[in-house]
Protein backbone atom coordinates (compact mmCIF):
# COMPACT_ATOMS: atom_id res chain seq x y z
CA UNK A 1 0.00 0.00 0.00
CA UNK A 2 1.20 3.72 -0.58
CA UNK A 3 -0.29 6.86 1.29
CA UNK A 4 -0.27 10.29 0.04
CA UNK A 5 1.70 12.14 2.24
CA UNK A 6 -0.74 15.51 1.16
CA UNK A 7 -4.25 13.57 0.94
CA UNK A 8 -3.86 10.26 2.54
CA UNK A 9 -5.06 8.65 -0.29
CA UNK A 10 -4.20 4.77 -0.05
CA UNK A 11 -3.75 2.77 -3.19
CA UNK A 12 -1.89 -0.60 -3.99
CA UNK A 13 0.30 -1.24 -6.66
CA UNK A 14 -1.77 -3.86 -8.16
CA UNK A 15 -5.07 -1.22 -8.02
CA UNK A 16 -7.14 -1.62 -11.83
CA UNK A 17 -4.68 -4.53 -12.48
CA UNK A 18 -5.97 -8.28 -13.02
CA UNK A 19 -3.86 -8.99 -9.63
CA UNK A 20 -6.15 -6.88 -7.62
CA UNK A 21 -7.94 -9.04 -5.51
CA UNK A 22 -5.95 -11.90 -5.49
CA UNK A 23 -5.24 -13.65 -2.80
CA UNK A 24 -2.20 -15.01 -4.25
CA UNK A 25 1.38 -13.53 -3.78
CA UNK A 26 2.63 -11.72 -6.47
CA UNK A 27 5.97 -13.35 -6.06
CA UNK A 28 4.08 -16.98 -6.57
CA UNK A 29 2.04 -15.44 -9.46
CA UNK A 30 5.13 -14.09 -10.96
CA UNK A 31 6.94 -17.28 -10.67
CA UNK A 32 3.96 -19.13 -12.39
CA UNK A 33 4.34 -16.50 -15.33
CA UNK A 34 7.90 -17.26 -15.49
CA UNK A 35 7.51 -21.07 -15.53
CA UNK A 36 4.87 -21.18 -18.02
CA UNK A 37 7.41 -18.66 -20.29
CA UNK A 38 10.32 -21.05 -19.87
CA UNK A 39 8.37 -24.12 -20.50
CA UNK A 40 7.35 -22.60 -24.21
CA UNK A 41 10.68 -21.46 -25.30
CA UNK A 42 11.96 -25.21 -24.95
Amino acid sequence: MYECAACGHQASVTAGTIFQRTKVALRMWFWAIYMIAVEQGG
